[in-house]
């Protein structure tokens, strides 16, 4: 990697401001889903970059070896049924029904009945992984994670873990601070929320996984995909390493990559919500960008390519989300795969527009975009629950 990467860190990349957006992509129904793809089409375009047609890909051997380590995260898939799914389904409802209340009885009875059928097998999971992770794990289903839960599925330990980020943010400086000194800063706040976010989605066991996933939107969706599609069902919990410590991804240095006719054309902050301080550095800039690509053509890209993929191409046109773990460190830094999402506009497209941009991201050149300085207002794109904990309102009464 180190030839390709020492050409790339001398290109100039440039810093772009972008419209603050939400990006729990895929999502199911963007604008212009309907003129792209009739549903069926939509659909299959969806599951097909479900976890199991991608996992076994990324963990083939393929020479040279990967230079520091899996390019993704090692897992174990716990098949579920349509039974469960239907259960999980009635769960995250009788949330609903519950005003998203997590103690209210009927809803937990139903979490209960759920975990009777599901737990022992994600237990077992987390157990064979988590001598890794310290005693934690993530887990998403077979498309998406239960990440827009993390402030429903346990109100007092995500404003706690919030509360604590926010201290490491402003304490590390790695976020523009308020000018007054009393405050945070609305992009030090916006920062510890997407850290507290992230170690939500760290778990300890399945009772915790189900809480999370019976309380999620992006769950509830998913599984109402998959169910319309019994004779191709193939769903999964995706039990995952967690990458904790010195090794941990901080919120500015998770990246969406666009692929297009197996060259990576584009890409930009995941998370494009917050301005980092050092991502608005050019040679920092420089050197993800070329870590990003090196990793692509040289590590991702020949697992990819084998056929069977989206459009029996392999993954040919794809949108990658990669996380750059330890970065700095010499010895430990590297770049993981962490999703595998279909190139349309049903994936959020993050800093960069589908319809105004097409010709960029399927044809390049190449460029890293990512938020060029706070963007005023910008907590305002985060849902209700969000704002009450950036706001630091109070919990709704029952809650």
């Amino acid at each position: 990697m180190s030839l390709l990467l020492a050409q790339l860190q001398s290109k100039q990349l440039r810093a772009t401001g972008g419209p603050a957006r939400d990006s729990s992509a895929p999502k199911l129904a963007a604008p212009m889903d309907a003129a792209v793809l009739p549903t069926h089409d939509l659909d299959r375009a969806v599951l097909a970059c479900n976890i199991e047609h991608w996992l076994d890909r990324l963990l083939l051997p393929v020479p040279p070896p990967p230079t520091a380590g899996p390019i993704t995260f090692r897992t174990v898939l716990v098949p579920i049924t349509p039974s469960h799914a239907r259960q999980l389904i009635a769960c995250y409802e009788a949330f609903q029904r519950a005003n998203c209340d997590a103690k209210d009885p009927a809803f937990v009875a139903q979490l209960d009945a759920l975990c009777d059928a599901l737990a022992a097998p994600l237990d077992a999971a987390v157990a064979a992984l988590a001598p890794t992770g310290g005693g934690r794990c993530f887990a998403k289903m077979s498309s998406r994670s239960a990440k827009d839960a993390a402030p429903l599925a346990d109100r007092a330990r995500f404003r706690a873990m919030y509360k604590d980020a926010l201290e490491d943010v402003v304490r590390e400086g790695v976020a523009a601070p308020s000018a007054a000194a009393t405050a945070a800063s609305e992009n030090e706040r916006i920062w510890a929320i997407l850290r507290a976010g992230t170690q939500a989605l760290s778990y300890a066991n399945g009772r915790e996984m189900l809480r999370a996933f019976s309380t999620s939107e992006r769950i509830w969706q998913d599984l109402v995909l998959a169910l319309r599609h019994p004779t191709t069902w193939r769903e999964h919990v995706a039990v995952r390493e967690w990458a904790g410590g010195s090794q941990a991804a901080d919120v500015d240095m998770e990246f969406r990559l666009f692929v297009h006719g197996g060259a990576l054309t584009a890409a930009c902050q995941y998370n494009y919500n917050v301005h980092s301080r050092r991502l608005a550095r050019a040679d920092v800039r420089a050197r993800v960008a070329g870590l990003l690509r090196a990793f692509y053509e040289e590590e991702v890209a020949p697992r990819l390519a084998a056929s069977g993929g989206v459009d029996d191409r392999g993954f040919a046109d794809c949108v990658l989300d990669v996380l750059v773990l330890g970065y700095g460190e010499r010895e430990t830094e590297r770049c993981v795969v962490v999703e595998v999402n279909p190139f349309l506009p049903s994936t959020d497209a993050a800093l960069f527009e589908w319809d105004r941009e097409r010709e960029l991201l399927e044809n390049g050149p190449f460029e890293l975009r990512v938020v060029d300085r706070p963007r005023r207002g910008a907590s305002a794109q985060f849902a209700k629950e969000w704002r009450r904990v950036l706001d630091g309102e109070d919990e709704p009464v029952g809650a």
